[in-house]
C-alpha cells in the first residue's frame, strides 16, 4: 500500500489514465497479515489508503484470502465490511491455497496439512474455481471455510452491495484531473449499458441507478463506471454455478472431516 502515500505518484497515474490498480490486500486481520508477510499493509488505517487511491478514479481491484492459520470465523463478515467501507467495486475472493515451490506448502508439507485433491475428491466440484483448496485450515474446518466463503461470496456480489459501493466509489472521485467528456466513450457506455440489461442475474433497475448518479456526477466516467458494472454482471452471473458447487464440496467435506487428521508424516492426505 506504499502508493497510497505517494500523492505526486498517484496525480501522474490518473493523468495517464490509468483506471484501476491491483493490490493484494489478502487480509485486514493483522496476525493473518504478519503470517502472510504483507507487513507494508500494517501501517496505517487501510480503509483511507484504498479511498485515496480511488479518489484518483483508480478503482483498487483488491484481492482477499480466507484460510490463514490466524483467520477465525468472523473474517468472512470482517472482510465483507472492509469491501464496503473501502468501496472496493470489484473485489477478487479467494480461499488460501498451498503452491508447490511455496514456503507455504513446504511448511504445511511438514505439518502434513496438505491433501491431494485429486485422491480425495475424485469428482471434483470445485475444479475450476478459485476457491479450490488443498489445505487443512487450522482454525476452523474445510467445511466451516467454504461456507463462509460462500456467504461473503452472495453478500459481496449482491447487486444492493454493490450498488452501495459503487455509489460511494463516485462520491470519493475528488481528486480527478480535469477531463472533458468524450462522447465516443459516453456512446460505449450506454451501449454497454443496453448489453447489461440482457444479461442473466443483472439488475437493471441498479444498473440504471449508477449509471444516472454517474452520468449526474461526473458524465467523463460513464465508461469507466460502465465497465465495472459489466464486470459485477459476470460475477453475479456466474454465482449460481458458485454456489452449486460449493453446496456439493460443503457436503463431501463434511462426510470426510474425521479422515482428515493431523499431523501426518504423509506429504498430502488422501482420502478413498
Amino acid at each position: 500500500m506504499l502508493v497510497a502515500h505517494d500523492e505526486e505518484m498517484l496525480r501522474l497515474m490518473s493523468e495517464a489514465h490509468f483506471t484501476g490498480v491491483f493490490i493484494g490486500i489478502e487480509s485486514v486481520g493483522l496476525d493473518s497479515l504478519r503470517e502472510t508477510r504483507k507487513r507494508q499493509n500494517m501501517h496505517g488505517n487501510i480503509v483511507d489508503q484504498i479511498l485515496n487511491i480511488q479518489s484518483y478514479g483508480m478503482s483498487v481491484v483488491g484481492s482477499m484470502i480466507v484460510g490463514f492459520d490466524n483467520d477465525q470465523p468472523s473474517v468472512f463478515d470482517d472482510q465483507f465490511y472492509f469491501l464496503q467501507a473501502a468501496c472496493i467495486p470489484i473485489p477478487r475472493l479467494n480461499v488460501l491455497r498451498a503452491y508447490s515451490g511455496t514456503d507455504l506448502y513446504t511448511r504445511l508439507r511438514r505439518e502434513g496439512r496438505l491433501i491431494d485433491l485429486g485422491r480425495s475428491f475424485p469428482d471434483d466440484p470445485l475444479a475450476g474455481f478459485p476457491m479450490r483448496s488443498n489445505i487443512i485450515f487450522k482454525t476452523m474446518s474445510r467445511a466451516d471455510v467454504y461456507s463462509g466463503y460462500l456467504r461473503l461470496m452472495e453478500q459481496v456480489w449482491d447487486w444492493h452491495s454493490f450498488r452501495d459501493r459503487m455509489l460511494g466509489f463516485i462520491d470519493n472521485l475528488t481528486k480527478l484531473p480535469e477531463q472533458r467528456p468524450d462522447p465516443r466513450l459516453i456512446q460505449i457506455g450506454e451501449d454497454l449499458r443496453e448489453v447489461m440489461h440482457g444479461i442473466p442475474m443483472a439488475d437493471p433497475a441498479i444498473i440504471d441507478e449508477v449509471y444516472a448518479y454517474i452520468q449526474e456526477k461526473d458524465p467523463s466516467r460513464i465508461w469507466n463506471i460502465a465497465t465495472m458494472m459489466l464486470m459485477q454482471c459476470f460475477e453475479a452471473a456466474r454465482l449460481p454455478a458458485a454456489r452449486e458447487a460449493l453446496h456439493k464440496q460443503i457436503d463431501l467435506e463434511r462426510t470426510r472431516e474425521l479422515s482428515f487428521v493431523q499431523p501426518c508424516d504423509e506429504p498430502a492426505l488422501a482420502v478413498a
